[in-house]
């Protein structure tokens, strides 16, 4: 249980989470909800909640995005998929081969196996802020400049859908967005400190650099830093 929110900004993309994880009766608070995925031309971050099975995703997306290159807009989001789908059908595999669909979707969705990533990262200048839902495992990119998930999503949607707007600086989006983990962190059971957040930057170009005489990377794209 938890709180993960994103907020497209005219200059960067803010993730921001709080860090307490829940099983039964047990708390335990410190953990890190933001993760950054390096592939071979530029990073994604991803933010996690719902079921420790996330952990189990992100592994896989960072194992999967290692020397990959971004080559398209959704290079980043079917890397992510595709770590879904292998963690998903690693939990079914055992399951009886011709289950009802009700019976399989009730399933991923029970509160052991159902997770949640929100993935932020830019292709060219474009802001990508996608949500993936384990029950489904397919990315959909967020209808709004903002996307929540969680326990404490209802109330983050109404926080951002009254003090955020389209093209707002990253510097104040980065406040608002401690503020709405506070204020979910003060009055929804199962969120706790400390407050996480990340910011994705928009793709640059990396400068050139001489070896032996030789020039290399001249004008090379780099799909944002986190």
């Amino acid at each position: 249980m938890t709180l993960i929110l994103g907020i497209v900004c005219k200059d960067a993309i803010v993730l921001a989470a709080d860090s307490q994880t829940t099983k039964g009766a047990a708390k335990h608070l410190g953990t890190n909800k933001i993760s950054v995925v390096e592939f071979e031309n530029g990073k994604a971050a991803v933010a996690e909640s719902g079921s420790i099975l996330s952990n189990v995703a992100i592994e896989l997306f960072q194992k999967k995005a290692k020397g990959k290159k971004i080559e398209d807009e959704l290079t980043i989001a079917k890397t992510a998929e595709a770590a879904v789908r292998e963690v998903v059908a690693g939990i079914t595999q055992h399951l009886n081969p011709n289950p009802s669909d009700i019976d399989r979707q009730d399933f991923l969705r029970s509160g052991d196996n159902y997770f949640e990533l929100m993935i932020a990262y830019y292709f060219d200048n474009r802001p990508c802020l996608y949500i993936l839902k384990s029950a489904w495992a397919v990315p959909f990119r967020s209808g709004s400049h903002f996307a929540t998930s969680g326990i404490a999503g209802d109330l983050a949607n109404y926080i951002l859908q009254e003090h955020t707007a389209q093209d707002m600086d990253k510097n104040l989006a980065a406040v608002i967005a401690i503020k709405t983990v506070k204020d979910a962190i003060d009055y929804v059971e199962g969120c706790g400190m400390p407050i996480r957040v990340a910011l994705v930057h928009k793709p640059y170009r990396r400068r050139s650099w001489t070896l032996s005489g030789e020039i290399g990377t001249v004008g090379k794209r780099v799909y944002g830093e986190v």
